[in-house]
């Protein structure tokens, strides 16, 4: 028998205590059993294998460790339920620590038959009609019962013949486990396992007591590990284990600290490293069943070695010294700074109680190098099981000895000496942490009685045989529930002065923006002869990878030797991670950052559904702030449109956007691998300005294309206007199926229109005088972005009647786009062809808004509020105006300005976008930039539908009122014209972004509007809104050059607005003194060739039809409230005035009587409530009108 201590190799199995209540300050004699056993299964947690009810007081009871890993059995109690009690007649706590396949024999004080160690405990007591349990404390659980509590079976439970009285019970050697619900049956044969889980022996067998054999079955483990990554990493890092069979139950461990799992599937676990790991094995546990990596995670910490500061110690010291806050383990840390290796045979540590004569002694062994640690620790009386370090297991050298005290009259201190040979000739006194003189000399540092970690400075000298608080980080440890206990640092010490990292902090835009992660970092060492500064080396890892990388200032990454590491896009980065290594200009002497990364809301496409990974139901479709990965491919006319935040193509994926469809993405794009392709009418969209516009990133094996299809085309030498929405496209590729002969570019700089063409006569037709504009792009000739082109189809193979489609191939346009135009001073009109270049419509308004007149919205007056696109639907006819032999038709430009849009007669009048991939003319006013921008890019189905097709897009003008009218003939004549009434109008002359007049007159057929005094010749005219009203006339001119009478139709082919959609349109032709109603039909007649600008009128009220002038009712009134308490009053003609208003509540009272002199009057109502009101009004012709109207 070995007593007051006993030092435990790390190889010894298993030791006990012969004293149950095992205190702090208690010296205790302790017993040591040795056992090697076998087992060929695990058990889930300790059980009973052996009872014996034996002669006299030979009672015995032994329990078996099969779980795989020692077991402190201080979290257990043995329970004696004597006579069918409910409730414990006795309880012992057991103590001590049952190593793995290790047995403990507890026995009756008076027992003699077995001759082995056993310990003594009051619940071996038993009879044979008495139940004994096995109950774990931290779970509140019984973990086996022999027998069955709260049952009397008269003398003992019975089963095969063979009772619990005067017998031995062996478990067999199948059973792995305890029986841990008490049987719910009475009387003798209520102990049913009893003949199924044990063999009885005869009475007083004690042959097989001191061993166990468990054969059985071994777990077979369900699951795998094939591969994990990465294999290091600093605390914090996201590691991914492969492999199968993992399921919700499966938990994790990194040498032998438990990691919380963030994700998982039956093939892929992801775990994040928890502070405190060390370097180990990852075991998956699963149903019970371990399996472990074949390999080592390595845990990446710091360097110390090299660290400048203090001057090497020349002898060893106490480093650093902790008390648990719960049970007796204390650490104990010596270190080496000598410089050379130090025999720790010669050394001795002496724990002094109270400052009193009692004492305890650690006689050391073994060899400790230079630089390192040596740790020693006290016994561990219920350990703090949750905490890594809590078990002992950081010590190289236990010793069952009390663990140190604090507190009032209550402190201890630890010495350590050199040549020790008693208390009394202790030898040389090295180092000493505390007074050993006070019992009283913690109480002063706020500490509590128990709890603390003292870490020695690296800053002040070493060993010391006077102790000093000072010369210690002392940090107290308050949570008796284990929480602040914290052993990380234990076995890590160094004489140098490593740098320190306070914080580090990422910066990430959810979005797929910038980003940047910052360390707060300070030198260890900045005094006297410091030549050290800091150095800052980042480290990022992909996902999937087994290593990590250092960065250096290369592609979305700067700033990477400096504390912040700046991050131009995350796009594409979700996942990955980051650390930074902090140096102290030494690659020996560093500390390492926690583990940071990207993580953003992303929505996944994996060719069935999205993915989410943010808590979003999956099969959620993402919006403008989701990041978007498409692992599949994806087709908007099957899956529909969608929105992003930012675009990710992997995989080789394709992502089609449909004719009809839309992608929206608010930021940057990355084709990594795999293909977007836009078709014709489809549209892709990216949104910001400036520099807040997203990108466009192909990878290396990243693909995009835009696929444009033409209109119909009817002869070979049918022109279509291109734009490019791709960069880098070259003519001879993106126009290949075009005639390389009639490939044009409009050279502007050579634009000059000073002469009619057909007559010699000075003047302008919109035809350049010298026939040198058009220029041919030959070759692989560039089509820079915002730059028009006219091309016709090749002429082999060609069909009439046919599309054809062109394929522009690069990465798309995006963000802001300038093109320069030009002007020249002699032009009234200097003519430019520019072109969308985005993949999506853009919107002619906004556009307008930008580049056009209107400076006071900030527009650049560069250009007016008008554009012309190409439509192409009439032949070439030497009649047209121009300066070759035939000329096209100039009805056929579809015409936008700022209050209408007309189209070539042939179809209802165009929406006010340009198409992607349309070329237009814009007239300039200036030789500067045209600018595009993402803000004028239109998203939405049906946003990019081709400029020939029907589309009813309204103008975003307020209060806007239009008329469109087609001409057509028998003889092939197409001409459209619109007639806006607008806020922003008058009836006069407003420019020509409002009052847009034809290119040329000479045209074959045309028609026109004319302003009230017969002058204009206009496709679109702006007029005052306040003028429609009924009485109101719109002059229409009619010209054509065909000298034969043909017939020809006029159609009001659409209208916009309350007053054009609710009157009746006439049509009055003064020639032949007809008025025809075209909402009912449309207006055929027959005419010569000339110019007519007085046969044609429209107007809203047929005088024909009229019974009376001076008949009003209340639809010839209309009553408009608008703010601060004004109420518009309005007549629908101007031939009568408003003479007096009389307003009555329901009640008849008169609340204002108001006088007028005009058809239009606003008065301020301001007394009048929220309710209906009757408006009395008598007209200059003697007509009353009574009308209803709502106060709001």
């Amino acid at each position: 028998m070995i007593k007051n201590y006993i030092y435990l190799p790390k190889s010894l199995l298993f030791f006990s205590f012969s004293r149950i209540n095992i205190q702090k300050r208690n010296l205790v004699t302790i017993t040591l059993i040795f056992f090697i056993l076998n087992c060929f299964g695990q058990a889930s947690d300790l059980f009973i294998s052996e009872y014996i009810e034996g002669s006299g007081n030979n009672k015995y009871l032994e329990i078996y460790n099969g779980t795989g890993a020692s077991v402190d059995l201080s979290d257990y109690e043995l329970r004696l339920y004597s006579n069918g009690s409910g409730t414990p007649s006795d309880t012992n706590t057991l103590a001590g620590l049952l190593p793995d396949t290790g047995v403990i024999v507890y026995s009756n004080s008076s027992a003699t038959l077995y001759t082995g160690t056993t310990l003594n405990l009051s619940t071996i007591n038993f009879n044979g009609d008495d139940a004994i349990a096995l109950y774990k404390i931290s779970t509140s659980s019984f973990v086996d019962i022999f027998g069955v509590i709260g049952d009397d079976p008269g003398t003992q439970w019975v089963s095969g013949g063979n009772g619990t009285a005067n017998r031995t019970w062996v478990r067999q050697s199948s059973i792995c486990g305890g029986i841990t619900t008490n049987p719910s049956g009475t009387g003798s044969g209520a102990f049913i396992t009893l003949g199924t889980e044990w063999t009885a022996y005869a009475q007083d067998t004690v042959s097989n007591l001191g061993s166990h054999t468990a054969s059985c079955a071994s777990c077979t483990p369900t699951h795998t590990i094939t591969s994990f990554s990465p294999t290091e990493g600093p605390v914090n890092t996201q590691i991914t284990i492969s492999g199968s069979g993992f399921t919700g139950s499966s938990t994790v461990t990194i040498g032998g600290q438990s990691a919380t799992i963030v994700s998982q599937t039956s093939t892929e676990l992801s775990v994040i490293l928890p502070s405190g790991t060390t370097s180990g094995v990852i075991t998956i546990t699963e149903a019970g069943c371990d399996t472990s990596t074949a390999s080592e995670f390595t845990i990446l910490s710091s360097n110390f070695t090299s660290c400048d500061g203090v001057v090497s110690p020349s002898e060893l010291f106490i480093s650093q010294l902790t008390d648990a806050t719960s049970g007796s383990l204390s650490y104990i840390e010596l270190y080496n700074g000598t410089g050379a290796t130090v025999d720790l045979s010669d050394y001795t540590l002496q724990v002094r109680y109270n400052a009193g004569a009692t004492v305890s002694t650690i006689p050391l062994s073994g060899l400790l190098a230079n630089d390192d640690t040596f740790v020693a620790s006290t016994t561990i009386d219920t350990p703090c099981s949750s905490v890594t370090g809590a078990d002992g297991s950081l010590s190289e050298q236990t010793s069952v000895i009390s663990g140190i005290n604090a507190g009032n009259n209550n402190s201890d201190c630890i010495s350590l000496y050199r040549n020790y040979v008693s208390s009394a000739s202790p030898g040389t006194l090295v180092d000493v942490w505390g007074d050993c003189g006070d019992n009283n000399w913690m109480s002063s540092l706020g500490i509590g009685n128990e709890g603390y970690n003292f870490s020695r400075l690296t800053s002040v000298t070493a060993p010391s045989t006077t102790f000093s608080a000072g010369d210690w980080t002392i940090v107290d440890w308050e949570d008796d529930a284990c929480t602040d206990d914290d052993y990380s640092d234990i076995d890590n010490y160094t004489t140098g002065l490593p740098p320190s990292i306070s914080s580090i902090t990422p910066t990430i835009d959810s979005c797929g923006g910038s980003g940047s992660i910052t360390v707060v970092a300070s030198e260890g060492f900045d005094g006297v002869g410091d030549t050290k500064d800091l150095v800052y080396l980042w480290y990022s890892l992909v996902p999937g990878d087994v290593s990590w990388t250092l960065l250096t200032d290369t592609g979305v990454y700067s700033n990477t030797s400096t504390n912040t590491l700046n991050i131009s896009s995350t796009l594409g980065l979700d996942g990955y991670q980051y650390y930074c290594e902090v140096r102290e200009n030494d690659a020996s002497c560093y500390i390492v950052s926690e583990t940071v990364s990207v993580s953003v809301p992303t929505a996944s496409w994996n060719g069935t559904t999205w993915l989410w990974n943010d808590g979003t139901a999956n099969g959620t479709a993402p919006n403008t702030g989701t990041v978007v990965y498409i692992n599949d491919d994806y087709d908007t006319s099957a899956q529909g449109s969608f929105s992003a935040c930012s675009l990710v193509i992997n995989n080789a994926s394709i992502l089609n956007v449909n004719n009809g469809n839309y992608v929206e993405v608010i930021n940057d794009v990355l084709v990594n691998d795999g293909r977007i392709t836009t078709q014709t009418r489809g549209s892709f969209v990216q949104q910001g300005d400036n520099t807040d516009a997203g990108t466009f990133t192909l990878g290396a094996s990243g693909n995009s294309d835009v696929n444009k299809t033409t209109s119909p085309l009817t002869n070979w030498y049918d022109y279509t206007y291109w734009s490019s929405p791709v960069e880098d496209a070259t003519t001879d590729v993106a126009l290949f199926a075009s005639d390389p002969n009639r490939r044009f570019y409009f050279n502007a700089a050579n634009y000059l229109d000073v002469v009619i063409n057909s007559t010699g006569a000075n003047g302008t037709d919109g035809v350049d005088d010298n026939g040198d504009d058009w220029a041919l792009a030959s070759g692989s000739f560039l089509m820079t972005p915002g730059q028009g082109f006219a091309a016709t189809h090749s002429t082999i193979g060609f069909i009439s009647g046919n599309s054809y489609s062109y394929n522009f191939d690069g990465a798309y346009n995006t963000g802001d786009i300038n093109y320069p135009l030009v002007y020249t001073s002699p032009n009234a009109l200097h003519w430019n062809l520019i072109g969308n270049p985005y993949p999506s419509a853009i919107d002619a308004d906004a556009f307008f808004a930008v580049n056009g007149e209107d400076t006071a919205s900030g527009a650049s007056d560069i250009l007016y509020d008008v554009l012309y696109m190409w439509s192409h639907v009439s032949p070439p006819e030497g009649t047209n105006p121009g300066n070759e032999v035939l000329n096209f038709n100039q009805n056929d430009y579809i015409t936008i300005n700022a209050v209408g849009e007309a189209g070539n007669g042939t179809t209802a009048p165009p929406s006010r976008k340009v198409p992607s991939g349309q070329a237009f003319f814009v007239a300039s006013k200036a030789s500067n930039n045209v600018l595009f921008t993402n803000s004028m890019r239109v998203s939405g189905n049906n946003a990019n539908d081709e400029f020939y097709r029907t589309n009813t897009t309204e103008n975003t003008v307020s209060n806007t009122e239009r008329l469109y009218l087609n001409l057509s003939s028998t003889v092939g004549i197409y001409s459209q014209i619109c007639v806006a009434y607008a806020d922003i109008a008058t009836d006069g002359y407003d420019g020509k972004s409002i009052d847009t007049e034809r290119n040329y007159a000479g045209n074959a057929g045309v028609l026109y509007s004319l302003d009230n005094t017969g002058n204009g010749f206009y496709v679109i005219q702006g007029k005052a809104f306040s003028s429609l009203n009924e009485d109101e006339v719109i002059r229409i001119g009619f010209g054509t050059y065909i000298s034969t009478n043909e017939t020809y139709t006029i159609d009001a082919i659409k209208t916009e607005g309350t007053f054009m959609s609710s009157n009746p349109i006439y049509l009055k032709d003064n020639l032949l003194n007809t008025v025809h109603d075209l909402t009912e039909s449309s207006y055929t007649f027959n005419s010569d060739g000339g110019t007519f600008e007085d046969r044609f009128e429209i107007v809203f009220k047929n005088q024909a039809l009229s019974v009376s002038d001076n008949e009003f009712d209340g639809n010839d009134l209309t009553i408009i409230e608008q703010e601060d308490d004004l109420v518009k009053f309005q007549l629908n003609s101007n031939s009568v005035s408003i003479e007096t208003i009389s307003i009555y509540d329901l009640q008849g009272r008169l609340i204002y009587n108001l006088e007028g002199n005009s058809n239009i009057e606003v008065y301020n109502l301001s007394n009048l409530k929220s309710q209906v009101y009757i408006a009395k009004i008598e007209l200059s012709n003697g007509s009353t009108i009574s009308k209803k109207a709502v106060k709001k």
